[in-house]
C-alpha cells in the first residue's frame, strides 16, 4: 500500500518520488479483491520543502479503513534516458 501512495503523489505531482521517511504507518484491516473491487486513497496536508513533500494518507473503501501513513517523500534525482 505504500508504494500505490508513492505512484499516485507521483502521478498527481508529475515528479517521480521515493520514500524518504516514514513517520508513522497504521495497518488496520485486510484487503480482500473478493470484497473490495476498489480503494480510495486520501491525501492530505501534502507539504512542500526542498524537493520533499510531507503527506498523511489514508486507503479506505466505503468505510472500511485499511491503513493511515504519515511520510516524507522526496523527487527522485534520477534523469530519464532521452
Amino acid at each position: 500500500m505504500i508504494q500505490l501512495i508513492t505512484e499516485l503523489l507521483s502521478e498527481f505531482l508529475s515528479i517521480e518520488m521515493d520514500i524518504k521517511q516514514i513517520s508513522s504507518v497504521k495497518y488496520l484491516s485486510f484487503i480482500d479483491p473478493n470484497i473490495h473491487q476498489t480503494v480510495d486513497v486520501k491525501m492530505e496536508q501534502i507539504q512542500e520543502h526542498l524537493h520533499s513533500y510531507q503527506v498523511t494518507a489514508v486507503v479506505f473503501s466505503e468505510e472500511q479503513v485499511f491503513m493511515k501513513c504519515k511520510a516524507l517523500f522526496q523527487e527522485n534525482p534520477r534523469e530519464t534516458d532521452a
